[in-house]
């Protein structure tokens, strides 16, 4: 029987046992839908709204961006964590921001799949934990823990009448050292559409 816990305090806690359920998105799942950047996998679920998502096109200043978006109140209203820790957020703080969404967003596309062992979504109550930039909800990629080995991926595709073209190239690599005691991954990956 497999026991999940709920990484985004330092509270340990069943997530089935809370007053508000955890959704997870696995690694399996990402591999076997073949997703191409991390923002796919979490707005694949019905909780969560299409965000700030400028993938694909160039917007203010060329930025490329994907912001999550739970609860569809705004992308500034989701807190993004790293392994349950908050991350520099990729946003400034202006109104001169994509879709005026200031706040502090981080940016999911620079997260490669590759690296994502699961990511897990909490709704709405994550105010009460994290503040004003969880009242929708709280999204934390949790990442592949000593992963020893090369893991090497390729793929293309084009739509049935000829256009919308992919290319994808990844590739992670990574090794303990120092009697298991550290390690080093490297994570590349390429994204043409």
């Amino acid at each position: 029987d497999d026991v999940i816990v709920v990484t985004g305090s330092r509270l340990r806690r069943e997530t089935f046992d809370s007053p508000n359920p955890t959704v997870q998105v696995g690694s399996e799942r990402m591999d076997a839908r073949q997703m191409s950047n991390t923002i796919d996998a979490i707005e694949d679920l019905p909780l969560v709204g299409i965000g700030s998502n400028s993938r694909g096109t160039n917007v203010q200043f060329g930025d490329n961006f994907a912001f999550p978006n739970v609860l569809s109140i705004g992308s500034q209203r989701t807190l993004s964590l790293l392994n349950g820790r908050r991350v520099v957020a990729s946003n400034q703080g202006t109104v001169f921001v994509p879709g005026n969404a200031s706040g502090a967003q981080v940016d999911l596309s620079m997260i490669n799949p590759m690296l994502i062992e699961r990511v897990d979504v909490l709704t709405a109550t994550g105010g009460a934990i994290y503040g004003a930039d969880a009242v929708g909800g709280v999204v934390n990629i949790i990442t592949k823990d000593n992963f020893e080995g090369l893991d090497l991926r390729a793929s293309a595709g084009v739509t049935q009448v000829g256009d919308g073209e992919q290319y994808r190239a990844s590739g992670l690599w990574g090794g303990n050292f120092f009697d298991d005691r550290a390690n080093i991954t490297v994570s590349l990956d390429y994204f043409e559409q």
